[in-house]
Formats: structure tokens, C-alpha cells, sequence
């Protein structure tokens, strides 16, 4: 069988067609990608002006925050000027609301840590009224070891301990005996 012309010019021309129709099959489905590409793209752009907005705001806020709020360095406690200062302290507070059967005494020092007992009986309000002046107090004052036993008419044994940091500690015996020469004098 022989080809003619034609034969061979309608085959060119399907072959034609058939490529023709690939390239724009290939084309649409490369223009519907880019398309949801390009969409997913601007998506992110608008979430992302949008985090870049709420951020912006907040750090304002605090910048307005941090601008308008002023800590007094006065008003911070602050550690205890001595270990009487904060048995004076202790004495203040317990007497201001009935002295009668409150026990105030050292409990321990270490370092530039002292710490008090007290213990008693008050009422219940009354000890109360004590335990947040120590929270209005000018000093860092730590309570611990807290127990409470509930009596009659309103009455409220207590127990605890307080703690606080001083600003001059004395140093201890052996401490002050290490900086002596063997005759006696300090270096």
C-alpha cells in the first residue's frame, strides 16, 4: 500500500491537532495552578498584614503602659535595716492590736536572713489585722510555718515564724577571726 499525499497530509494534520490540543490541555492546567497559587499567596499576604497590625497595636499598648506606669523605688520593700528594727516591727504590730499572750523571740539568724517566732493568742480578726500589716510593711518580710487553732468566742491560737533580710549583718565569729594575724592585729 502506498501513501498518497493526502493520506500523509491528513495524518500530519491529526498529529497536528492532537500536539495542539495537548499544549492547551497543559496550558489551562498550568493557568488553574498558578491561579490557586497566586490565591493562596495573597491569603498569606492578608493574614499576615493582619498579625503585623494586631501586633503593632499591642506593642503600643504597652509601650502607653509602661510609659504611664512609674514604680517608686520608695515605695518597694525593701531588706530590714537591722534585726531590732524588725523586732520593733513585730513589737508594733502585735501591740497596735492587744499584746496580752503574744510571744515575739528570736528564732535564728543566718547570713543576712533573721528570723523571729511569734506566737500567741488573739482574735481572730485582730491577728488577721496583723498578718496583712506585715503585707503593708516598708520591709521584705517572709512568713512561714504557720499554724492556727481555732478556740472559744472568737479566739485564735497562732504560731509562725518571719523571716526578713537585713542590710548589715553582723559577721560571724569565725569569719572576723580568719582576717587576724597570729598577733592579734587585723591585716
Amino acid at each position: 500500500m502506498k501513501m498518497t499525499d493526502s493520506d500523509l497530509k491528513s495524518g500530519h494534520i491529526l498529529a497536528i491537532l492532537l500536539i495542539t490540543a495537548a499544549v492547551v490541555a497543559g496550558q489551562i492546567f498550568l493557568m488553574n495552578r498558578l491561579k490557586i497559587q497566586e490565591n493562596a499567596a495573597a491569603t498569606a499576604r492578608e493574614n499576615a498584614s493582619a498579625t503585623a497590625s494586631v501586633l503593632e497595636a499591642r506593642s503600643e499598648a504597652l509601650m502607653r503602659y509602661k510609659s504611664t506606669v512609674k514604680i517608686d523605688e520608695n515605695e518597694l520593700p525593701s531588706p530590714v535595716e537591722s534585726q531590732s528594727r524588725l523586732y520593733t516591727a513585730l513589737i508594733n504590730a502585735f501591740s497596735a492590736r492587744g499584746l496580752d499572750g503574744v510571744n515575739v523571740e528570736k528564732a535564728s539568724e543566718s547570713g543576712k536572713v533573721i528570723s523571729f517566732r511569734a506566737s500567741g493568742a488573739l482574735p481572730y480578726a485582730s491577728l488577721l489585722n496583723v498578718l496583712s500589716s506585715f503585707r503593708q510593711s516598708p520591709y521584705l518580710i517572709k512568713l512561714t510555718e504557720l499554724s492556727l487553732d481555732g478556740e472559744k468566742n472568737n479566739i485564735v491560737k497562732f504560731a509562725f515564724s518571719v523571716s526578713a533580710m537585713t542590710e548589715n549583718a553582723e559577721e560571724p565569729a569565725d569569719k572576723a577571726d580568719n582576717g587576724k594575724k597570729a598577733g592579734g592585729k587585723k591585716k
